[in-house]
């Protein structure tokens, strides 16, 4: 999704999977042009299940498939990197859809970011670790992660060059600054509540069926500002915390449930007072399991 704001444009992007009755089964990449209080869904690109070039796998399991895993957007070089664990490889296509390469993985691979020097790193969260890959494949690093108490649920580099991974508990435990690896006792001492993004750090909260917080930290964990979420018509299960561009907006997704048993998620932009500056309903399908569906990028 794209917002044109300042001769920037600040793009939210959406991995999801949909079925249509005239196509076969795909999974999407959207982004929306940001309208006066609204945000309108842009279709990039269309991938086919298999293990060709430019497709992904789809694993069939007992009561659950498994498609691609997480995706993130390389603005710099106009690419996008989409996690294909089932044919074990990262595949890379350009902002318009079109295959490009692909980096060689192992299988089990959750999420991954980019770093700062052409090269990406990769969470295998069952065996508690993040790979440093270039991008032909090679393993630059492996990171152990320090067991937590709660699970992994993602990681993220930051602007000042450290790699963090994230508990479902919202605390960030860093992995490397600057280039340099820290061991599980330094990740243990340096956790941070909340998630980071721009020198902040950013603390979701379902605080009722129909309301919600974000909670704006220091890197101690004192609050700086505290940001109220609305639901929109349904109940909120789920606040999700995507990211925070330079003008220090802050995009979120909320998913609610209906009386109807529908899920329903929505994108929302708030400006740093927690005005809500555009929001848009973006697809949701629970046809196949996804680590991660959601990713903010200043172009």
């Amino acid at each position: 999704m794209e917002n044109r704001d300042k001769g920037r444009r600040i793009g939210i992007w959406v991995l999801t999977f949909l079925i249509a009755c005239c196509y076969p089964l795909s999974g999407q990449v959207l982004r929306a042009e940001i309208l006066p209080n609204k945000l309108t869904p842009v279709e990039i690109l269309q991938i086919e299940w298999g293990n060709g070039d430019g497709q992904v796998g789809l694993l069939r399991v007992p009561g659950e498939n498994y498609g691609p895993q997480s995706f993130s957007v390389d603005e710099k070089n106009g690419k996008i990197h989409i996690v294909d664990s089932t044919n074990q490889r990262v595949l890379v296509y350009d902002l318009t859809g079109n295959p490009l390469s692909f980096t060689p993985i192992s299988d089990r691979a959750d999420d991954l970011c980019l770093g700062g020097q052409e090269n990406l790193y990769v969470l295998y969260a069952a065996e508690k670790k993040v790979v440093e890959y270039d991008l032909n494949g090679s393993i630059i690093a492996t990171y152990p992660l320090v067991n937590t108490k709660t699970p992994i649920t993602g990681i993220r580099f930051s602007r000042d060059q450290t790699l963090f991974f994230e508990t479902a508990d919202e605390y960030s435990y860093p992995l490397a600054k600057q280039g340099a690896k820290l061991d599980v006792g330094a990740q243990s001492k340096g956790k941070i509540l909340g998630f980071s993004s721009n020198d902040s750090y950013f603390f979701l909260e379902r605080r009722g069926p129909s309301r919600g917080s974000i909670r704006l930290l220091d890197s101690d964990g004192k609050v700086k500002k505290e940001l109220s979420v609305t639901n929109k018509e349904g109940r909120i299960e789920t606040l999700i915390f995507i990211g925070a561009d330079e003008e220090e907006n802050i995009y979120i997704a909320l998913e609610e449930s209906t009386s109807s048993f529908e899920v329903k998620r929505y994108l929302k932009k708030y400006d740093p007072e927690g005005v809500l500056l555009a929001e848009a309903l973006i697809p949701y399908s629970n046809y196949a399991y996804t680590f991660n569906t959601t990713a903010t990028v200043l172009f």
